[in-house]
C-alpha cells in the first residue's frame, strides 16, 4: 500500500487549486456533516448544480450573443458541482 503525501495549502498555486479526490476526502473528515450513510442530502445538492449547469446552458442557446458571460457563469456552475 502506497501512502499519499499530503498537499499544504502553499502548494496549491503549484498545482492550479487542484488536489487528488482522495486528499480531499481526508482534508474534510474532520468537519463533514453527513456520515458515509447518509447519501440523500449529497445527491440533493449535485442536483441542483447540475441544475444551474443546464439553465445557463438553455440560456445560452436561447440567447446566443446576448449572453456574454456564459463561459464564465458556465465555470463557476462546474465548479460549483465538484466536490
Amino acid at each position: 500500500m502506497t501512502t499519499m503525501e499530503i498537499i499544504r495549502p502553499e502548494r496549491l498555486a503549484e498545482l492550479k487549486g487542484a488536489i487528488p479526490l482522495q486528499e480531499y476526502e481526508r482534508a474534510i473528515v474532520e468537519t463533514d456533516r453527513f456520515s458515509v450513510e447518509e447519501l440523500t442530502p449529497i445527491l440533493m445538492g449535485l442536483y441542483g448544480e447540475v441544475g444551474s449547469i443546464m439553465a445557463a446552458a438553455k440560456k445560452y442557446r436561447r440567447e446566443k450573443a446576448a449572453y456574454p458571460g456564459f463561459k464564465e457563469a458556465l465555470e463557476e456552475e462546474f465548479g460549483d458541482a465538484r466536490p
